[in-house]
């Protein structure tokens, strides 16, 4: 068990901090921020410690199993043979059950005119913040599908000439994000039920500070820095223990 506070520094990892007395405070801090007592004089308790990004985590983060997809029968957690992490193993079929990263792909589409679209999300998470139109890939569809399907459902964008833009791994959620450059071949977007409104922003307009993930802020940044007839392909990763 912990015993100071400053061993709670020093151990360098994320912990996950409940408020126990103060009424007006938000319920969850970080080390970095966190006094010995708030301004409100209510005291804290640490409640779970939670594995620094930096160090590989032993155990699915996703939501636990309890039975066997195949059969229907109960499942262990357990390394399974000339294997190095614990994965659910059904107890009668043997069916290893992995978990692996998800995808998420999406676009950044530039008008006739040289304006960027974005798109201020109307559910959560991060609703009312500004972002590029992207989702999760679905089975059946490559990368470059279903990121032009994810555009025309969140901006009703008919894009054209994909071209791959960024690559972003978000190891603390076991996320890679997949952003294509796209042309929209007329001035023509709307808002959908995912986006409450839709807008063409030049670099000097874009607001963001209201940029609703960092993957985005920095697949924009990269193509304003880039060239566009010496586009480069940013291969990046980010550390994150929010989704913002």
């Amino acid at each position: 068990m912990v015993k100071s506070w400053h061993k709670l520094k020093q151990m360098r990892s994320y912990l996950r901090i409940r408020r126990r007395k103060c009424k007006f405070c938000k319920p969850f801090f970080y080390p970095e921020t966190l006094p010995r007592h708030c301004v409100h004089k209510g005291s804290y308790r640490v409640t779970e410690l939670l594995i620094s990004p930096a160090k590989q985590r032993t155990e699915p983060r996703d939501f636990p199993m309890n039975y066997c997809s195949e059969c229907g029968h109960t499942v262990t957690l357990k390394i399974p043979e000339d294997d190095h992490r614990p994965r659910y193993v059904c107890d009668r079929c043997n069916t290893i059950h992995y978990q692996n990263p998800r995808l998420i792909t999406g676009t950044l589409p530039v008008a006739p005119d040289g304006r960027v679209l974005l798109c201020k999300r109307n559910i959560e998470p991060r609703k009312n913040y500004w972002t590029l139109p992207a989702g999760f890939m679905e089975n059946g569809e490559s990368t470059i599908e279903g990121a032009l399907r994810e555009t025309y459902e969140e901006s009703r964008v008919k894009a054209i000439n994909p071209t791959l833009l960024s690559v972003i791994s978000l190891p603390s959620w076991d996320q890679v994000h997949v952003f294509y450059l796209v042309d929209m071949p007329d001035f023509q977007f709307a808002t959908t039920p995912e986006s409450c409104e839709v807008a063409l922003f030049t670099q000097e307009d874009i607001p963001w500070s209201d940029i609703a993930f960092k993957t985005v802020g920095r697949t924009l940044r990269h193509y304003f820095a880039s060239s566009r007839d010496a586009l480069t392909v940013l291969n990046d990763h980010i550390h994150l223990t929010t989704m913002e």
